[in-house]
């Protein structure tokens, strides 16, 4: 049986955006049969189930496998699918989406099915990886410490939100407003293509997507093709100056505070006087001592073709 004949693996997050992950699903099987698309579904409930299910998905030279969920359960599939032919799909069901948005697929989940559906039907009339509204790219990684993320990668200010977020479940901007009053900062020795640095440490953020959180711009010029990370790091900041941080983060204004440095490297080693924890992808990845790359073109992704993606938003 040739790649394109094997049926779409959907993997499912059912939990995914505080239980929309299940309807979505239902709705995107339902768009992408419609098509013609012929599917599989797994539903998975956690990372390492997803996780196994992508393996699968690469393991059985499948030509792609979708994913439905956020981007706890883009980070799990990534993992897996990196340096493989298989090609991953997303369809939007938890509460940031960064990965997705970054790639240009819509929020909504039933019309991302939809992109995925016409790709496919594309492909199977007029063969080749390119449609009029999507096409399949092949895009960066970055990696922490063995673990690779498609976004952010952080530790910080960064690494207490997303810990407190994926605890309680609330907003990544509300739980980030809460751990501005509280954070203490850390004393970090960093070393990269920039040369080194010293500082006591707001947030360290290596970025391979320009946004995250849903809507904070932390690296305005980050790409996912251009083998770099670009780097935001915040020196000591009062309770007051956070604050204002995460409001002109939210429009990428930051660039060029005086207590903030945007940088560019290919590779990143940090050092803490004690472990800390880093998070990627919003998910709990390594702690320092952290070592940070770029993986070239590690992932094959069913992306929005760039002129439409102003039609996707």
């Amino acid at each position: 049986m040739s790649r394109e004949a094997r049926p779409l693996l959907l993997i499912v997050n059912p939990q995914a955006g505080r239980g929309r992950g299940a309807s979505a699903g239902e709705k995107a099987r339902r768009i992408l049969e419609s098509a013609g698309v012929q599917t599989e579904l797994a539903l998975c409930g956690s990372p390492d189930e997803t996780r196994a299910a992508a393996e699968r998905a690469a393991k059985e030279e499948r030509a792609a496998a979708a994913v439905c969920g956020g981007d706890g359960s883009a980070h799990a599939a990534a993992n897996a699918l990196a340096h493989t032919n298989t090609a991953l799909a997303l369809i939007p069901a938890g509460r940031a989406n960064d990965f997705a948005r970054a790639m240009g697929i819509p929020d909504d989940a039933e019309r991302a099915a939809q992109l995925i559906a016409r790709h496919f039907k594309e492909k199977k009339e007029n063969g080749g990886e390119r449609g009029m509204n999507a096409e399949i790219r092949q895009v960066d990684l970055g990696n922490v410490n063995g673990t690779r993320f498609c976004t952010v990668a952080a530790f910080g200010i960064d690494a207490h939100i997303s810990r407190e977020t994926r605890r309680s479940g609330r907003s990544y901007l509300l739980t980030a407003v809460r751990q501005a009053w509280t954070y203490r900062h850390i004393s970090v020795h960093i070393r990269g293509d920039f040369g080194k640095r010293r500082l006591e440490a707001t947030l360290c953020a290596a970025a391979n997507t320009a946004v995250y959180g849903k809507r904070f711009q932390i690296a305005p010029g980050a790409e996912t093709e251009d083998g770099l990370l670009n780097v935001c790091l915040i020196g000591r900041t009062s309770r007051f100056e956070r604050l204002r941080l995460i409001a002109l983060m939210t429009r990428g204004a930051h660039v060029g505070r005086s207590n903030v440095e945007m940088l560019t490297t290919s590779a990143l080693h940090i050092e803490t006087e004690e472990p800390q924890s880093v998070y990627a992808d919003g998910e709990p990845a390594a702690e320092t001592p952290a070592s940070f790359k770029v993986e070239r073109g590690a992932l094959l992704v069913l992306a929005a073709r760039r002129a439409s993606w102003h039609h996707n938003a």
